[in-house]
């Protein structure tokens, strides 16, 4: 809980929500400045089709100007690809990512390849509010509020997972006891070991007809131990899978993140 607070006290009086905006090609997300300690807001540009990095760095550099035409305080903006990886633009720029700010002498922004070109000097609350301001916002104390609750909630179903695993070995055991020390249960297991056996037994003479369920349910664990015994003997090609896997996860969630944006 301490580690929690102590996160959580890192946070701005307001938590202002990110800003979407799609394109065609691509969709940025603004990610304002909500912690004490940050020196500037950052912008996230994805890509969702294959676009030549020169455009990508003019891309970068436009909306550095329309976003700090909105919010004028300093930016960072970076790019990435439609798997969610970062965009390398080493070979053209310094570095992948973009830095802006408004110099308040003639009011003009000042773009850099750099992130030391990011002014020295903490910004104000005021400041940033004032900017903000018409932004929707949560509160420190309702996030706080949520995240204690969100703990509090798995404290409660873990203690349920332990309790239930707690109660369920004891019923093991005290059956295991009663069998020894009583006929009668005893009796009854061995009846009902029996009665497995000579199931199973007549399903497999064909006998027995499954039910829809239990045909899954053994097709499923027929599935997992041929797939386990093809993964065992090739390591290195079931984790190449794994990371395809993924790959294709993180484009289906970027893809609808797209989709579910409304400008």
């Amino acid at each position: 809980m301490n580690k929690n607070v102590n996160y959580n006290n890192t946070l701005r009086k307001y938590i202002y929500n990110d800003v979407k905006k799609k394109y065609d090609k691509y969709f940025v997300t603004y990610h304002p400045i909500n912690r004490e300690t940050q020196k500037f807001a950052s912008l996230s540009i994805t890509f969702t089709e294959l676009v030549d990095i020169k455009e990508i760095a003019n891309i970068m550099e436009e909306e550095l100007d329309k976003w700090m035409s909105k919010f004028p305080l300093p930016l960072k903006v970076d790019s990435f690809d439609e798997k969610g990886d970062p965009i390398s633009l080493k070979s053209i720029k310094e570095n992948n990512y973009l830095v802006g700010h408004l110099n308040k002498g003639n009011n003009k922004v000042v773009k850099s390849w750099k992130i030391k070109a990011l002014p020295e000097g903490q910004l104000t609350g005021v400041d940033i509010d004032l900017v903000y301001k018409g932004l929707s916002y949560k509160k420190r104390v309702c996030v706080e509020k949520d995240s204690e609750t969100k703990i509090r909630n798995k404290k409660g179903i873990k203690k349920f997972v332990d309790t239930t695993l707690f109660f369920w070995l004891a019923i093991s055991v005290t059956i295991a006891f009663l069998g020894w020390k009583s006929f009668l249960v005893g009796t009854i297991a061995f009846i009902y070991s029996l009665y497995k056996s000579l199931k199973r037994f007549l399903q497999l003479k064909g006998c027995w007809h499954e039910t829809k369920n239990a045909k899954r349910k053994r097709e499923k664990e027929r599935k997992m131990k041929h797939y386990y015994y093809h993964c065992e003997l090739n390591p290195d090609g079931f984790n190449r899978l794994i990371v395809e896997n993924l790959a294709e996860i993180e484009k289906e969630r970027i893809k609808k993140e797209r989709e579910d944006i409304k400008n």
